[in-house]
């Protein structure tokens, strides 16, 4: 309704943008969060929206061009979702070299991220650094108890890799 008196707003296609995405038309989406970047004013994308049209590219298996985004996210605004989104494609890939930089800068700025903390836990635990690696899963559970599953799951099935 409000795009009709606001048509260049960035934000307002954002949020139109996230309701299609919600919907599960995922093509609607994509063409609003497109929109809501070109509109942005600063030239450089919306982090939001550039985030939200990684998770679209992701969730259609497309996981170089969502890794753009959420790069171009995070250049943008620091976007905080777009680190820990970013952080887990690099760690799904393997890549776990790449991801501590990335999840320690964006634990720099957002240090309470449930999902940069467990991703932290995960890449100290991947590199052998148990100590730093416990330290962020013990963090992450004392704030989030709801994600001791997680936690425990992820030690139980790398348990049984080593075996």
């Amino acid at each position: 309704h409000d795009i009709r008196f606001e048509p260049r707003s960035f934000l307002l296609h954002t949020n139109l943008g996230v309701e299609y995405f919600r919907l599960k038309q995922m093509d609607l989406a994509k063409t609003q969060f497109e929109k809501a970047i070109e509109m942005t004013p600063n030239a450089v994308g919306y982090g939001t929206a550039l985030n939200n049209l990684g998770a679209i590219y992701e969730s259609k298996g497309d996981v170089t061009s969502a890794f753009a985004f959420y790069e171009r996210a995070i250049k943008a605004s620091n976007y905080e979702l777009a680190y820990s989104n970013a952080g887990r494609i690099l760690v799904n890939q393997g890549r776990i070299k790449d991801a501590l930089p990335l999840v320690t800068e964006g634990l720099s700025r957002y240090p309470y991220n449930a999902p940069l903390l467990f991703l932290s836990g995960v890449i100290y635990s991947e590199l052998g650094d148990l100590q730093a690696s416990e330290l962020a899963f013990s963090s992450l559970q004392k704030l989030y108890p709801e994600y001791s599953g997680q936690v425990s799951d992820y030690l139980t099935n790398k348990a049984a890799r080593s075996r």
